[in-house]
């Protein structure tokens, strides 16, 4: 029901958007933007069966405020590895007040 719900959102964006050839993704690792990319890749790989090819971005950002951050980053490159799609990661300095 989930995956039926998301998918069809995203036919309809898609069918008033014909140009988009990419889906970003903000990807934590954490359990709900996981959920989301699972979803984009599976939408993605039923998308190209049909000759329509969209590719998949993760986009992670490394803020360094736990001490595992590069562990996360790692976990979220190996996850986008398994599914095939690009992954970016920014590492972040925040200025400390």
């Amino acid at each position: 029901m989930v995956y039926s719900e998301f998918k069809k959102s995203l036919m309809d964006y898609l069918a008033f958007n014909k140009q988009v050839k990419r889906l970003s993704v903000a990807y934590s690792g954490g359990l709900d933007s996981s959920v989301l990319l699972k979803l984009s890749a599976d939408f993605c790989a039923e998308l190209s069966l049909s000759g329509r090819n969209i590719s998949l971005r993760a986009l992670h950002v490394n803020h360094g405020l736990s001490e595992n951050a590069s562990e996360w980053e790692s976990h979220c490159e190996a996850v986008c590895k398994i599914y095939g799609c690009d992954f970016l990661s920014e590492k972040v300095v925040l200025e400390q007040n």
